[in-house]
């Protein structure tokens, strides 16, 4: 990331120019088409080709972060930044899951929670 100088090779092809960097204010989010798969220590994992692994038919929101960041190669920004929903005092948000999760906040299980 960052300021790069590139020098295309005369057997290279550049399919895609600059793209800008994608900020997320706070109370805002974004949603991310095929993420990257991001490993244990907050760096993205790399194929033996040393290519990103992305996981393909997948949707990830994003929050707000301390600084911009970059979409790697085979994500793409669904929509806008948007800003999030805020509910006010006795009120509710009725929420309906898409597809089956396991649920691992709880140290003691793991809670299947199926969709519809």
């Amino acid at each position: 990331m960052g300021p790069h100088t590139f020098i295309r090779k005369a057997h290279e092809k550049i399919v895609r120019g600059c793209t800008p960097m994608i900020e997320v204010h706070p109370r805002h989010f974004c949603r991310i088409q095929n993420p990257v798969i991001i490993g244990e220590d907050g760096k993205p994992e790399l194929t033996i080709f040393g290519q990103v692994k992305v996981n393909h038919g997948e949707t990830e929101i994003r929050f707000y972060r301390d600084k911009p960041f970059p979409l790697f190669p085979g994500e793409k920004l669904l929509g806008q930044v948007q800003k999030q929903t805020i509910i006010n005092k006795d009120t509710a948000l009725l929420v309906e899951a898409l597809r089956d999760f396991v649920d691992d906040r709880y140290k003691k299980k793991k809670i299947k929670r199926e969709a519809g």
